[in-house]
């Protein structure tokens, strides 16, 4: 939820003032299961977009190299480390 990381002074004057915005982005999801990766991976593979993988713990790097392992992403890796 990222409505929950701004203040007033951060949306002034932008759209996220906007109530049915706001809405919007706090109920917000992002799908996250394993077929949701792979079949996300192979969409941006055949459209030639090169995906880029926001980590947030080892557990999420063991995951891509499981992925990497089985061929089902095959590089080049492109990550960042988040922590929220």
């Amino acid at each position: 939820n990222i409505m929950e990381l701004l203040t007033e002074a951060d949306i002034a004057g932008t759209s996220f003032m906007s109530p049915a915005l706001q809405a919007a982005y706090r109920d917000m999801i992002s799908p996250s299961n394993p077929s949701w990766h792979v079949e996300h991976i192979r969409r941006l593979f055949a459209a030639g977009i090169q995906p880029q993988f926001m980590l947030g713990n080892l557990t999420q790097l063991e995951t891509l190299e499981r992925l990497i392992r089985k061929g089902v992403y095959t590089g080049p890796l492109n990550l960042n480390y988040v922590a929220i």
